[in-house]
């Protein structure tokens, strides 16, 4: 079992990569996250792998 958490601001493109990467019967995703809580999930969660957004909040593309 591969465990990604899921880090981004956007609410709704964490919740639809969850469902896509969750479709897998190997993956599991423990928890999503925007980036102030990201460090404590990672902690708490230790994941595999964590996907994170390359922006931070206010940072334009």
């Amino acid at each position: 079992m591969i465990r990604v958490v899921i880090v981004d601001d956007e609410l709704l493109l964490r919740t639809c990569m969850q469902q896509i990467l969750e479709s897998e019967p190997d993956i599991q995703v423990p928890v999503t996250c925007d980036g102030p809580e990201a460090v404590a999930a990672v902690a708490v969660h230790r994941p595999d792998r964590t996907r994170a957004s390359g922006r931070g909040p206010g940072r334009r593309p």
